[in-house]
């Protein structure tokens, strides 16, 4: 599977209480920015909405991802890892902050892991972030914004499985 909807509770609170809160973050410029979850421990509705998943506890990264402007080919085809928890739940949680179900803003997913120029790049599924989801980190994959707004999404990584 490479990805699953989901209805998170108090999503534009949530939306509202990340961008009120990091508004350097989100800037102009592409980039991923790992943090260790205590970072958003005063996050009320974020806490509450994971809480109907899985555990505060269980959360062990959370990562705000920008893309500038008419982005695609500068963005590299990835799969995620995390040096120090090796065994990691396969499936972050990515709730859409900023221009995330504009037409041209999506998230692509590869058969394989490839240069983005590889004229042997198999796409085998892509999907537009209008709400909250489940994303298969382990498949090759990376993010396009082919908009005049920066694209931000906040991505939850977990220690343990559950069932979602």
């Amino acid at each position: 599977m490479l990805y699953k909807f989901i209805e998170f509770p108090n999503l534009d609170e949530t939306r509202q209480e990340i961008i009120k809160n990091l508004p350097t973050i989100i800037t102009k410029i592409s980039g991923f920015r790992a943090f260790n979850s205590n970072k958003f421990n005063n996050y009320i509705f974020l806490k509450q909405g994971i809480e109907h998943f899985t555990s505060w506890s269980n959360v062990i990264r959370i990562a705000i991802i920008t893309l500038a402007p008419e982005i695609k080919k500068e963005m590299h085809i990835h799969i995620d890892y995390d040096k120090e928890y090796k065994n990691f739940f396969a499936y972050s949680l990515n709730i859409p902050v900023l221009n995330c179900d504009a037409e041209g803003s999506y998230s692509v997913w590869y058969k394989e892991l490839k240069t983005i120029d590889d004229p042997e790049l198999e796409e085998v599924g892509r999907m537009t972030l209008s709400k909250a989801a489940f994303f298969n980190t382990q498949i090759p994959h990376h993010g396009i914004n082919l908009t005049n707004e920066t694209r931000c999404v906040l991505s939850v990584r977990f220690k343990e499985p559950f069932d979602f």
